[in-house]
């Protein structure tokens, strides 16, 4: 099973790296869409697994870290 997801929000407190490997982005204020796709595998009738996969290169063009990609 699969399911689109947009998550809209403001950017108030530090982004944290997962790995620990990058430095926190400090907040910006910013205004931000999130577009991901959640995948789901169920078995028996309950969720085994969850996998989430979201843009994260367009989540860092909106905070202002990354060029936003150039349109044709």
């Amino acid at each position: 099973m699969c399911a689109e997801q947009v998550v809209a929000g403001t950017h108030t407190a530090p982004l944290r790296d997962p790995s620990g490997q990058q430095p926190d982005v400090s907040p910006t204020g910013k205004k931000v869409v999130l577009k991901a796709a959640v995948i789901f595998r169920v078995e028996d009738g309950l969720v085994r697994e969850i996998r989430v996969y979201n843009d994260s290169l367009a989540l860092m063009a909106q905070l202002g870290l990354v060029p936003a990609p150039q349109t044709a």
